[in-house]
């Protein structure tokens, strides 16, 4: 019992002179805290505002020479784009930007042509595989929004076989309402 009362005597002892500690780091903290929020708007005015202002500067005059390389070669490929797609009389509802190219500064102008040739290459294809389908206007309904061959001949297929089994169904209810 007596080692518990000088413990805790010993306790608010090193309180008390924390509490001094605490004190004088505080006012400390103040003092260097009202010299730093002084210092700041200084800092802010003559370096910070005007390095974040040269830098956005220099990274707008970058993006626009970058946007500008850009935009030549894309206009160099949808040009390449429409004189190709001009070989294809039967291919009107294609557009430039359904190819989906990544038109980057860095892309290869060759590779991005190859790549409109091959794309307009295969819906040719398609459009000619079609001719040999009995439904060949139902399924160029259904090709020209998506560009997928395999779906639009499935899609007509089955919405076909849908429609064979409800006039089965029909026609089985009037042999079963028959007198």
């Amino acid at each position: 019992k007596d080692t518990i009362q000088s413990i805790k005597a010993a306790r608010a002892e090193l309180n008390k002179k924390f509490k001094v500690y605490e004190d004088q780091r505080g006012r400390l903290e103040k003092a260097i805290s009202k010299q730093y929020d002084d210092f700041l708007p200084l800092y802010n005015e003559t370096i910070s505002s005007p390095f974040k202002s040269a830098e956005n500067y220099l990274k707008k005059e970058v993006d626009d020479y970058e946007d500008s390389i850009k935009g030549v070669k894309e206009a160099e490929i949808r040009e390449y784009f429409t004189d190709y797609l001009l070989n294809y009389s039967n291919i009107d509802f294609l557009t430039f930007e359904r190819v989906g190219l990544n038109i980057t500064k860095s892309a290869n102008s060759e590779a991005l042509k190859k790549q409109c040739a091959d794309f307009i290459d295969k819906v040719s294809d398609e459009l000619e595989m079609f001719k040999t389908q009995p439904n060949q206007a139902e399924i160029l309904v259904e090709y020209i929004p998506t560009l997928n061959a395999s779906q639009a001949i499935t899609t007509i297929a089955a919405r076909h076989k849908a429609i064979e089994m409800q006039k089965a169904a029909i026609e089985a209810q009037r042999q079963a309402y028959r007198p």
